[in-house]
């Protein structure tokens, strides 16, 4: 008891000396330590200098605005009658010429709009940022920092700041007190996204004619094909936004599919593995003729190029299927592996179905177990197809041509219910280097149109894909979604966190808010609904999702 007094007693003894010091000091020009002095929080905001809680030498040296945080007496001190804090770096440069630091020598404040930490309370009014926020939830000071690799890492909201109205997430913490000290710096960064889009390939037959020069040279050339709606459109309009993100699809340009590929011949192997990274399939033909546009094959005949392409998409998957039987028969029969054989089971239906049969297989009914086994595969007959022929301008125009028929036979027979898309790539190119009038003018004067945005709306909908919109007058975007997607996947889809601490989804129809004229109409005609989980979005919904920020903060804890 003795010893732990007489400690208490030489600690106060000393705390004394030091806090005697500073009473009888404290009118001149000497810096004090607040580190052992007893200030209540208020007096401690009352004091604060103009620079608040920011370091003035780093503002003053790098206009960086490094902070201690929250109200902290560590590494504060005193000079005249105002508290500052002075980072471990610039501490003793400071008590050496503090005038030199101070106004009027620096005037170099913190601005008034500052960025703020997004703290775990939220109110219910500003529960939801999809509008605000920034570069897709991206981290941009990882993507900064490491240029020029384009790094993309997503932010989290447990580390998420507000800034100008925006909201900008981080990976850690380190890079959110990047951002916190120099927030100019890194949200004036334009990113650029490698999208990551559903993609749909175009294959054909080399020498098709002027698919190059015609929806390779409109949409081809970026890849990220904008999808045409009228619905976007108008929310564009009616907003006026700064942003407007319509919904994309990636479209791939492969080289012309010979006979023989699937054995290695022309591109072969590289030409059918690239069309295993697509989801869906643009099969062109040509149905044109043109002495200065040869053909592989010698001679125009769509429906044997759509015999060779069919048959050898066959022959690539059957190639593909056997190496994987191969290598499940080794563990599912010789070794007995039980948790595999509901996998080779399915693998062996292919197998009927392809090599017995002769069929592709997107033809065939599978049970809900074979379609878990066959998504773990990217075979190129299983992908959805559409059916694009190339027409002379003049066959484009007339609406007729002497193959149609053949090949629209051979669709109904071989792929039941597939969408057939006649186009002219001559028309084409020629829209493509008009400006609107002329453009407009041609095809009044033809009475015919483009088909390049139908081919791109039935690439899309091939795909089974649909999307809602979040709609303001900062940014009005279509986001992707595959149909039958939840309220709280369809907000995962603008941040994985947003998905976790899911609330509610408030929804109006587009058909309402257009025929209603405004937002506040519709909540007046009692058309805005507000969903919960088990809310299937629908193509078109406009969406307002309300999230709890928390949520994210709890999984994080919990890791």
């Amino acid at each position: 008891m003795w010893y732990v007094w007489s400690q208490a007693d030489r600690r106060v003894c000393s705390r004394y000396t030091i806090i005697r010091s500073y009473f009888r000091e404290s009118d001149y020009d000497k810096i004090h330590s607040l580190k052992y002095m007893s200030v209540s929080p208020y007096e401690f905001r009352r004091r604060q200098s103009r620079f608040e809680s920011y370091c003035p030498l780093c503002l003053y040296y790098e206009n960086t605005m490094k902070t201690s945080g929250p109200p902290d007496h560590r590494g504060t001190i005193q000079f005249r009658e105002h508290f500052y804090w002075i980072c471990s770096q610039h501490i003793n440069e400071f008590i050496q010429h503090p005038h030199k630091y101070l106004p009027p020598a620096n005037n170099a404040y913190p601005p008034e709009d500052r960025p703020r930490i997004l703290t775990e309370t939220i109110d219910l009014e500003h529960s939801c940022w999809a509008k605000r926020l920034q570069v897709r939830g991206f981290c941009l000071v990882t993507y900064f920092d490491g240029l020029p690799s384009r790094k993309l890492v997503p932010g989290k909201i447990v580390t998420a700041v507000l800034y100008k109205d925006n909201l900008y997430l981080f990976c850690t913490e380190d890079c959110r007190d990047k951002f916190l000290a120099q927030p100019d710096k890194y949200a004036n960064v334009q990113m650029k996204f490698l999208y990551t889009m559903p993609t749909i390939d175009v294959k054909s037959l080399p020498n098709v004619g002027f698919l190059e020069q015609t929806v390779s040279k409109f949409y081809l050339s970026a890849r990220r094909v904008p999808v045409p709606d009228a619905r976007f459109d108008y929310l564009c309009e009616y907003f006026k936004p700064a942003s407007k993100v319509p919904a994309f699809l990636n479209v791939v340009d492969i080289a012309g599919l010979v006979k023989g590929a699937a054995e290695g011949q022309g591109l072969g192997n590289n030409f059918l593995s690239h069309i295993n990274a697509c989801d869906g399939i643009f099969h062109l033909c040509r149905a044109f003729d043109d002495d200065d546009v040869t053909h592989v094959e010698g001679d125009v005949n769509p429906v044997r190029d759509l015999e060779i392409i069919s048959e050898e998409l066959r022959l690539k998957d059957i190639e593909f299927l056997n190496g994987h039987l191969e290598k499940l028969e080794k563990l599912v029969v010789r070794g007995n592996d039980k948790k595999l054989k509901p996998e080779y089971d399915t693998l062996l239906k292919v197998k009927g179905i392809m090599v017995d049969e002769k069929r592709h297989i997107r033809f065939a009914d599978w049970s809900a177990t074979d379609i878990e086994a066959l998504n773990k595969y990217l075979f190129l007959t299983s992908k959805p197809v559409i059916y694009l022929v190339n027409l002379s301008e003049k066959d484009y125009i007339r609406k007729k041509n002497k193959w149609l028929i053949k090949i629209k036979e051979w669709v109904d027979k071989n792929d039941p219910g597939a969408i057939l898309i006649p186009f002219s790539g001559t028309f084409e190119n020629k829209l493509f280097d008009m400006d609107d009038a002329e453009r407009a003018k041609y095809q009044e004067e033809n009475k015919v149109t483009s088909a390049l945005d139908k081919i791109i709306v039935q690439g899309y909908k091939a795909l089974q894909l649909q999307y809602f919109f979040t709609a303001g007058h900062d940014e009005v975007k279509a986001w992707t979604i595959q149909k039958g997607t939840k309220a709280p996947q369809a907000a995962g889809k603008i941040h994985t966190d947003f998905e976790k601490g899911f609330i509610m989804a408030e929804v109006m129809k587009f058909d309402d808010f257009k025929n209603e004229g405004s937002e506040a109409a519709v909540k007046a005609a009692g058309k805005y609904r507000q969903q919960g989980r088990n809310y299937v979005v629908e193509d078109g919904d406009i969406v307002f999702f309300k999230f709890n920020a928390g949520a994210g903060l709890k999984d994080a804890k919990k890791k």
